[in-house]
């Protein structure tokens, strides 16, 4: 049994990195995950052309129609929890129709809440046979208090066929066991999005 992929196979990892107030790294993974939702595949088969209406459900449960072309926004600014990676403390196992997370952490440094740092999305790499693309966001815990999360999820700005913008869950992983995130330390979450040509 080999590590490599199966060609024409999509994957995504979560990588998982606590590091305590003094910089020291208390924890730190890398898990496989195969939790896109069906969000994701309806916004791609828009911005492949699809003719067909494509319908989003948002993250507040509303049915919402996307324009084509569309677009699959990542990016946030420090603070912001509307969009980009999010964690949770929800432990329902993924499931096509999330959208939204069960129990999403807000932002702030109040009792159960990280303060969410900007979240970037890197560049394609190739690295033949791979071709990758990670996103990266840091979750600082000034709580007071632990914290442990047990879910992680993208979410994505996407246009609508009425103008303006909504955001919709694309992607749901649920960590058994959860990480715990000591007041004071910083949880790293990378999740790389990968293909094997």
């Amino acid at each position: 049994m080999t590590n490599k992929l199966p060609k024409g196979i999509e994957c995504t990892s979560v990588e998982l990195i606590v590091k305590g107030k003094d910089g020291k790294v208390l924890y730190h993974e890398v898990k496989k995950s195969d939790s896109f939702v069906a969000n994701y595949y309806r916004i791609l088969a828009k911005l492949m052309g699809c003719a067909s209406t494509i319908y989003l459900v948002d993250v507040n449960g509303n049915t919402q129609e996307a324009i084509s072309p569309n677009k699959m926004d990542l990016s946030a600014l420090a603070g912001d929890d509307s969009k980009g990676i999010v964690v949770g403390t929800g432990t329902t196992s993924p499931s096509a129709n999330d959208h939204a997370l069960q129990s999403k952490i807000a932002n702030g440094t109040g009792s159960g809440q990280l303060s969410y740092q900007a979240c970037s999305v890197g560049g394609a790499t190739v690295a033949d046979p791979d071709t990758y693309f990670e996103v990266t966001r840091d979750f600082k815990n000034e709580s007071g208090a632990d914290i442990t999360v047990y879910e992680i999820g993208e979410i994505a700005e996407v246009n609508l066929s009425g103008g303006g913008t909504t955001k919709v869950l694309i992607f749901r992983h649920v960590e058994s066991g959860g990480i715990t995130v000591p007041d004071g330390a910083t949880l790293t979450v990378k999740i790389k999005h990968k293909i094997t040509t």
